[in-house]
């Protein structure tokens, strides 16, 4: 029961510090994304079979989140770019492509964040 609390109050402080600084949460969200691939990876939890139906379950909705993840990423380093390029060139920020850099970052954010929940109820720490 306190190990639920303390997790619930770490997750209520993240997502208030999400809506602060929205740049150090998107590395801190990488940084959780590159561990969960490397974790997953050696101790190959998606290569071994599952008897449970819920373990099918939270495997399958992990693999979706970190896909979903990875393509947020991607989207966002590619329309950061594109901002930084479009406001070289001309005077006036481009509104369209930062507001694309923001909703992804906030996206991927919270796909991480549903990722890491997956992996910790799969291991049965939540």
């Amino acid at each position: 029961m306190k190990n639920k609390i303390v997790f619930w109050v770490l997750c209520v402080l993240g997502i208030l510090f999400m809506l602060i600084n929205t740049l150090v949460m998107w590395v801190i969200a990488a940084g959780v994304w590159i561990y969960l691939i490397v974790k997953i990876k050696k101790t190959g939890m998606f290569k071994r079979e599952v008897e449970s139906e819920t373990s099918k379950i939270h495997l399958k909705r992990l693999k979706i989140f970190l896909r979903s993840g990875g393509v947020m990423f991607f989207v966002s380093i590619v329309s950061l770019i594109g901002h930084n390029m479009i406001s070289g060139r001309t005077d006036p920020h481009d509104p369209i492509s930062f507001i694309i850099v923001l909703v992804s970052m906030y996206i991927f954010i919270i796909l991480i964040a549903g990722g890491f929940f997956t992996y910790q109820k799969e291991k049965g720490k939540i």
